[in-house]
């Protein structure tokens, strides 16, 4: 392999699995049960969806 191609596959290599621990670390540090519409303390419920839209 020539230079030019082991420089670009890492910066790929580097780009690729930077982006993968940088989103372990968001995740990590803000879970889904925090963030979104549904995050909020008083929407979330453990009853199936067809309660919450009150269908039988």
């Amino acid at each position: 392999m020539s230079t030019a191609a082991i420089i670009m596959m890492v910066i790929a290599c580097v780009t690729v699995f930077g982006g993968v621990i940088s989103a372990v670390i968001h995740i990590q540090r803000n879970p889904d049960a925090q963030s979104g519409e549904f995050g909020d303390e008083g929407l979330v419920h453990d009853e199936p969806a067809g309660r919450l839209r009150n269908e039988p």
